[in-house]
């Protein structure tokens, strides 16, 4: 998006001069209008750099809950204190040690030095910020409760990190039961079985259905074991 370098008056006729970003000159003009400026001078400069730049996925480190929970209370408890929107980032961006989440931090305080809102801002890090979280912002940019509603994003990411943990609390029993249940058959199918085969086989004995199916398990297993014990590790950790 174009950036405008501009030069204006304030309505106590006081010359202003700063940076806005917009579409166009017209969209630049009606933006410094609704702020009370008057225009006097406005130029198209290079489009606003992007601080946070394009890196893979793979490389680019997550953004953790508790990253969320520490950025959403204390950016609550700074615009509580009456600071400014632009101070808090600025405050926050050397605060913040997730890197991903610092340059978010740092690219949103450039956003809002050349016009945009808050929201429009965190809005373009969808992997970052929900769209509950951008919509509870335009919220409080609507209503001017911007830090009533950071306080209450801050209980949600906290109250949604609690069910998470009991979720996996209540599944970390039944996970292990299964890991063990599943070791257990890999040793009776690998070490235990093939030594009965070999006696079986021995005395040409005539083999019930069930002992036969175990057998012909085990040569699978002996055959494809690596192959399945790599798919049993990615489906874990996925």
């Amino acid at each position: 998006m174009p950036l405008f370098t501009y030069t204006a008056r304030d309505r106590s006729g006081q010359r202003v001069t700063g940076t806005i970003e917009a579409e166009n000159y017209d969209a630049a003009g009606a933006m410094l209008e609704a702020k009370g400026y008057l225009p006097i001078s406005l130029d198209m400069r290079a489009s606003s750099p992007d601080v946070l730049p394009k890196m893979p996925d793979l490389l680019t480190p997550r953004v953790h809950a508790d990253d969320m929970i520490m950025f959403t209370f204390q950016f609550s408890t700074l615009i509580g204190a009456g600071i400014p929107i632009l101070s808090c980032l600025r405050v926050l961006s050397r605060q913040i040690r997730n890197t991903t989440l610092k340059r978010i931090i740092e690219q949103a305080a450039r956003d809002i030095e050349g016009g945009a809102a808050l929201s429009d801002s965190l809005a373009k890090h969808p992997r970052v910020f929900s769209p509950i979280y951008i919509n509870m912002i335009r919220a409080g940019e609507a209503s001017g409760t911007l830090h009533e509603m950071f306080v209450r994003l801050g209980q949600m990411i906290e109250h949604d990190v609690e069910i998470h943990q009991q979720i996996r609390a209540a599944l970390r029993y039944p996970f292990i039961v299964i890991v063990t249940l599943l070791a257990a058959c890999g040793i009776l199918l690998t070490f235990v079985l093939p030594r009965f085969v070999a006696i079986f086989q021995k005395f040409s004995l005539t083999l019930p259905l069930p002992t036969r199916i175990l057998i012909m398990l085990n040569s699978f297993v002996q055959e494809h074991g690596l192959v399945l014990a790599v798919c049993v590790v990615t489906a874990v950790l996925v």
